[in-house]
């Protein structure tokens, strides 16, 4: 693959990410701020981690693409883990979209990884 597609997988990550981190800023605003942990259940308290661990990914993406992506894939686990466990099914609502820039930057960053690892081509 050339650097077009990778700059393209790369730059979709980015925007998901913005995209996702922007919402969820603008629902811990609505909601008054960042949720009181201290007397809440474990699910909650686990799903709220993975959303950080999700939140950080995005914002690591932009710069080291496959550490965001692979954060962003575990929180997403966990989250999904958690929310099968204490709930009987997946996360709904927007959420499956989490796992885009995940998806994204993994690819981005293999694409990189493997253009860097490919022999200079001598005509």
């Amino acid at each position: 693959m050339n650097n077009t597609t990778e700059t393209l997988v790369r730059w979709a990550g980015r925007l998901t990410a913005t995209s996702l981190a922007g919402m969820l800023v603008l629902i811990a605003v609505g909601h008054g701020g960042l949720p009181d942990l201290r007397d809440a259940p474990t699910s909650v308290v686990v799903e709220f981690i993975a959303t950080v661990v999700m939140f950080a990914g995005f914002l690591i993406g932009w710069k080291w693409e496959l550490l965001g992506g692979v954060a962003i894939v575990l929180g997403f686990l966990a989250f999904n883990t958690t929310e099968l466990l204490a709930n009987g099914a997946f996360a709904g609502g927007l959420l499956p979209l989490f796992i885009l820039p995940g998806a994204f930057y993994l690819v981005a960053g293999w694409l990189a990884s493997n253009r860097s690892q490919q022999p200079a081509m001598h005509h």
